[in-house]
């Protein structure tokens, strides 16, 4: 038998019976708040990623062309893990790049009406709960595309778009060799290649990767 017993207002004590024996687990209230104040998480100090902390998001005015958005997903790049380890050459910034989310204010020369749509692309510091990105950045999430799919997207497939088709300038019947296929520019590499009408010759580290890239992208 199960009954809630009274405990003051701030816990309630549920009691189980059974078997002559009665035990009893106690229920307090939380101490999450319902709005906790927005965060993004920054390595304290580089060097390693247990040493990633949540810090306080910097809440300014939006510039001209940017906006403010609220961050659902966030697609981790090598990049990224460089950064919190130190190992990244230069200032990297803020770790997080790829993230999709909605737009949560437009600053000057902003169509208003982009609050409250779904976009996805390039905002350093997206690791956490907000951020603030030039719109230009950003592109609206296709219908058919879930934000954590399209937070997956940005870094990889301009990498490919880019090697392919802005330096090699790949034309259908065309070959590309793809090394790491399995991998996320890999994967990239493939789709594009598949749109474009270019053969893929590709390498994998395991036969069961090798099998994957043959059956999905027709690979050799």
């Amino acid at each position: 038998a199960l009954s809630l017993l009274p405990a003051g207002t701030a816990e309630a004590v549920i009691q189980h019976t059974a078997g002559g024996t009665t035990s009893a687990a106690r229920l307090v209230a939380s101490i999450a708040r319902e709005n906790p104040e927005d965060f993004r998480l920054a390595p304290r100090p580089r060097g390693a990623l247990q040493s990633l902390v949540p810090v306080r998001a910097p809440d300014r005015r939006l510039g001209p062309g940017e906006v403010r958005l609220r961050v659902a997903a966030v697609g981790l790049n090598f990049r990224d893990v460089l950064n919190v380890l130190g190992m990244y050459p230069g200032d990297p910034g803020n770790p997080g790049g790829d993230c999709a989310g909605i737009v949560t204010e437009a600053g000057p020369g902003v169509d208003p009406s982009l609050v409250g749509r779904a976009m996805f692309g390039l905002a350093t510091g997206s690791l956490g709960t907000t951020v603030v990105c030039q719109r230009s950045a950003l592109v609206p999430v296709p219908a058919h595309v879930s934000l954590e799919e399209a937070a997956a997207c940005p870094t990889v497939f301009l990498t490919a778009q880019m090697a392919m088709q802005q330096a090699a300038a790949l034309r259908p019947g065309e070959t590309l060799l793809v090394h790491a296929g399995a991998g996320g520019v890999g994967l990239a590499a493939q789709e594009l290649a598949s749109a474009l009408g270019v053969q893929v010759v590709a390498t994998a580290g395991s036969a069961s990767r090798r099998h994957a890239l043959r059956e999905r992208y027709g690979a050799e």
